[in-house]
C-alpha cells in the first residue's frame, strides 16, 4: 500500500516539477532544519525548567506559555516542508523504514506536548507538584527529539529500507 502510494506520487506532475527544480528541495530542507532548531531549542528550555535547571522566574507554566506556541508553529512548518520533501522524492522517503519511524516518533512527541500543555491549563501547579513526572517527561522528551533529529539525517543516507 505504501509502495503504491509512493510510486503514484512519484508519477504526479507536482513530484516531477519539485524533483526537476534545483532550488526547491534545498530551500525547503533549509526551512525544515530551521524549524527543527526552533522545536529543539523550545523543547530544551521547557525540559531544563522541568528538570529544575532553569531560572526561578515564572515557573514551568510561564515557559510553557512562552515556548509551546513556538513548538506548534514549528511543527506546522515541519509538516508543510516535510510534505514538500516527500512529494519531491516519494519513493526515497515513503519506502524508508527510518522515515516511517521518525513520523511515528514526531506524532508521539506532538501528543506528549499537547498533554503537557493540557495538564498545565487544567492545573497551573501540576508540573511543580508532580516533579518526578516532570523529570521523566523532560528526559524522555530530550531523548525523543535527539532520536527524531538523528533519524531525519539518516534518512538521506539509508537508501530505501522497507
Amino acid at each position: 500500500m505504501i509502495q503504491d502510494l509512493a510510486y503514484w506520487l512519484f508519477q504526479t506532475p507536482l513530484s516531477d516539477w519539485l524533483a526537476r527544480t534545483p532550488s526547491i528541495v534545498p530551500l525547503v530542507q533549509s526551512i525544515h532544519i530551521l524549524a527543527i532548531a526552533v522545536v529543539m531549542a523550545s523543547m530544551l528550555f521547557i525540559n531544563l525548567r522541568m528538570l529544575g535547571w532553569a531560572g526561578p522566574r515564572g515557573g514551568i507554566n510561564a515557559d510553557l506559555r512562552r515556548f509551546v506556541p513556538a513548538i506548534w508553529g514549528a511543527l506546522v512548518v515541519l509538516l508543510a516542508t516535510g510534505l514538500i520533501m516527500v512529494a519531491a522524492e516519494p519513493v526515497r522517503e515513503l519506502m524508508n523504514l527510518l522515515f516511517r519511524i521518525k513520523i511515528v516518533l514526531v506524532t508521539i512527541a506532538a501528543i506528549s506536548y499537547y498533554i503537557v500543555q493540557h495538564k498545565s491549563k487544567l492545573d497551573s501547579g501540576y508540573w511543580e507538584s508532580h516533579r518526578k513526572i516532570a523529570v521523566l517527561f523532560a528526559i524522555g522528551s530530550f531523548i525523543l527529539w535527539i532520536v527524531i533529529a538523528t533519524l531525519g539525517r539518516w534518512i538521506a543516507f539509508a537508501g530505501s529500507l522497507v
